[in-house]
């Protein structure tokens, strides 16, 4: 995939969440047992138990330039990027993009629109460390929340003034080159569990 891509972590993120569900929801199965959202997100987290401290904890001990982002961001801030989120079961999925998903479809909007919508909610309350990496935390925590947030007050995908606001954050992302790939991996995740 590096080489593919020219050394950029495109995907890396995915892979890892994906292949972690898959798994637990293969165990799940496996086990002859229930194999819900809530099922999945529970085994996951069991089974990177103590992934933080195995893999970022450690990570100081590395020479600088062997240093993925995360580990950087955990070793500067602090931070535990996805590996925190899936060590606690991925609370943002289960609490907020999960009723959000259903929520949306529920309300009759479109795949599309109730995926943009769980988006923006997942922009709200997760740490994307892909934004993080490229600019600092407060990008992340102030900057793009503030901007969220504005179009959420619209109404986000559920209202026509909503869509256009969305439309215009696209373009501000764009222009400030945020790009939140961690939270599109957690969408991913959200919209696999929603299929499971």
């Amino acid at each position: 995939m590096l080489a593919a891509t020219g050394g950029v972590n495109t995907q890396k993120g995915l892979v890892f969440l994906l292949g972690i569900m898959a798994g637990a929801a293969g165990w799940l199965s496996g086990q002859k047992r229930p194999v819900t959202a809530e099922d999945v997100l529970q085994a996951a987290g069991q089974m990177v138990t103590g992934i933080v401290e195995r893999e970022l904890i450690s990570a100081a001990q590395k020479p600088a330039e062997l240093l993925t982002a995360g580990e950087k961001l955990y070793i500067k801030y602090g931070i535990t990027g996805i590996r925190g989120e899936l060590a606690q079961g991925l609370p943002a999925v289960k609490n907020q993009a999960l009723p959000a998903l259903r929520q949306g479809l529920d309300r009759g909007l479109s795949i599309n629109d109730a995926l943009v919508q769980t988006l923006l909610i997942l922009m709200t309350c997760v740490d994307d460390t892909t934004v993080m990496h490229r600019h600092d935390p407060d990008k992340m925590r102030v900057w793009v929340r503030q901007q969220v947030q504005g179009v959420l007050a619209t109404g986000g995908m559920t209202t026509a003034e909503g869509k256009i606001k969305c439309e215009e954050l696209d373009a501000e992302f764009i222009k400030h080159n945020v790009s939140p790939g961690g939270v599109a991996d957690l969408l991913a995740v959200t919209w696999f569990l929603h299929r499971l």
